[in-house]
């Protein structure tokens, strides 16, 4: 698996992510039947920056206590590892884009 490939699933993991908090700030204001906690956290995860940018447009999930937290805990593990990739990760996608 080429490392476009790898960057495209990671893309449609944070449109999943984005979508499932969209969703569940949907039914939040319907009153409706909500996604748990513990799928948006794993949503957050796999998908952080999806994660995040839906929180932060919905204003959703961010003042609700130990999700807050864990949802931060989580933002910096995707920092963390996404410095840690860049040494190895960079000449791979610059030679795939230049190719």
């Amino acid at each position: 698996m080429s490392i476009v490939d790898w960057l495209f699933v990671y893309f449609c993991l944070n449109c999943v992510a984005f979508l499932l908090f969209a969703v569940d700030k949907l039914r939040a204001q319907g009153g409706r039947w909500r996604i748990s906690e513990c799928t948006l956290l794993w949503a957050s995860f796999l998908g952080g920056i999806g994660a995040f940018a839906a929180r932060r447009l919905a204003r959703h999930k961010t003042r609700k206590e130990p999700f807050r937290s864990y949802f931060q805990v989580v933002a910096i593990l995707h920092v963390v590892a996404a410095v840690a990739s860049l040494p190895s990760v960079w000449p791979h996608i610059a030679r795939q884009l230049l190719a």
